[in-house]
């Protein structure tokens, strides 16, 4: 319910002088009647003014309205109930009125949370606790109740999921012997600490994952068991992220920590020997998110994408990760920044080469398809790519720079084409550098 048609002209003083022993009054159209027919069938709504309620009794009524009740009351917030909300609870008219709903998957067949509104005694009044929860389905037919069931753990693993970072920093944390496995006790603990949810998670366990063998629960199976199905763009909008962001990292690594790779794993992980230490989760997303100033940078997305990135490293999901598997993802464009430090003439030189590939190939012609074939040349064999050194002499034989650019240049050159920083050019790489629309 909510507020009656009168509005402001309400008093809490009159709410509390009403009868509450009374038949439900949804005809009535006058006097106190009304007034109880309002508090037990309204609805607020995101507009301003009052209307008839849909639901044949009482209003619908907007933020100005709850705005002139509460200050002629001299109130900070409206709780009400008598409307399911997916989320448990809900929030409108800038704060001012608060929707809770306790009943989970309500009448058997919506797959709503609950929630509960607790004010602690002398706290902030226009901001309780909220706490949230699928609650059993109790007395439902056998169909219903496994279909409540399946909703529930269906919704639960949804929550797993897009917390993926949190959990598996704090698996890995309590994994000790770092084998990518944890005890049971360890899984519920975790679970609790990072989910917020009033569960028993050791009830929850056989439903949601595998007990190995030797009592343990291969927490990066876990996380990855559930893993929802991406769109095309989905996965593209992930791949051009994370080299977005390696490319971040390795620029801020090396303009703020370390002037090779091997010093900055020896800073990451507190070891002077970088080829026998270990790099954990929580080292490098520290390090990503404070020392090198990329949080908002991480925020703006889905910070699991982190978890993401972390994986493509941790093959084996342990929670840490050998110096070479760090140097698998970070030395080739770390390498990059390195060498075009203090390099601006690379950027000059790229509007040179296209000049150049417009005179050889003729832009107004067709350019693109006579310097691709130009391009398939260079290739020793059937990969589709060419080495830097190969692109280098292109630029002196093809294109005749050799006068302009010594071979180092040459080669410079060839490193900022090599976006994957493989060693090795493409043709998309090298359509992106100088055939830009």
């Amino acid at each position: 319910g909510g507020l009656p048609s009168t509005g402001a002209d309400t008093t809490i003083s009159q709410l509390r002088a009403l009868p509450k022993l009374r038949e439900d009054p949804t005809k009535a159209t006058e006097g106190d009647a009304l007034i109880v027919q309002g508090i037990l069938w309204s609805d607020p709504r995101e507009r301003t003014g009052i209307k008839p309620s849909k639901r044949g009794a009482g209003i619908e009524w907007g933020s100005d309205v709850t705005s002139a009740f509460l200050q002629a009351n001299n109130l900070d917030l409206i709780v009400r109930s008598h409307e399911m909300v997916s989320e448990g609870y809900q929030q409108m008219h800038e704060g001012g009125v608060m929707t809770v709903f306790s009943a989970s998957y309500y009448c058997a067949s919506s797959t709503n949370k609950g929630a509960i509104a607790i004010f602690e005694y002398g706290g902030d009044l226009k901001s309780p606790n909220i706490v949230q929860y699928y609650a059993q389905a109790y007395g439902a037919k056998d169909g219903v109740l496994k279909s409540c069931v399946r909703e529930s753990l269906q919704k639960l693993r949804e929550m797993i999921f897009a917390n993926r970072l949190k959990l598996f920093k704090g698996f890995s944390a309590a994994d000790v012997d770092k084998k990518g496995k944890v005890d049971q006790a360890g899984w519920s603990r975790t679970m609790a600490a990072t989910m917020g949810l009033n569960i028993q998670w050791s009830s929850m366990l056989p439903y949601l994952a595998k007990v190995e063998e030797d009592d343990t629960i291969n927490y990066s199976q876990f996380l990855n068991k559930d893993k929802l199905p991406l769109e095309d763009e989905d996965e593209k909008k992930i791949k051009v992220w994370t080299k977005e962001t390696i490319t971040l990292i390795v620029t801020n690594a090396y303009t703020q920590l370390a002037p090779s790779i091997s010093i900055w794993f020896s800073l990451l992980t507190g070891s002077a020997q970088p080829e026998s230490a270990l790099l954990s989760v929580c080292q490098f997303t520290d390090c990503v998110n404070s020392s090198l100033g990329l949080a908002d940078h991480i925020q703006k997305e889905d910070p699991n994408m982190m978890y993401d990135l972390w994986k493509t490293m941790d093959k084996k999901g342990q929670g840490v990760i050998t110096f070479e598997a760090f140097t698998n993802t970070f030395e080739g464009p770390f390498d990059r920044i390195r060498s075009l430090d203090g390099q601006s003439w690379v950027l000059e030189s790229i509007p040179v080469v296209i000049a150049a590939i417009n005179e050889k190939f003729d832009f107004l012609s067709n350019l693109k398809a006579r310097a691709k074939s130009s391009v398939r040349r260079w290739k020793t064999n059937d990969d589709g790519v060419v080495g830097r050194k190969q692109f280098a002499d292109w630029l002196d034989v093809t294109l005749g720079l050799g006068s302009q650019y010594s071979a180092e240049q040459r080669f410079k050159i060839a490193t900022y084409v090599d976006l994957n920083c493989n060693n090795k050019i493409s043709w998309r790489e090298f359509r992106k550098t100088f055939m830009k629309p």
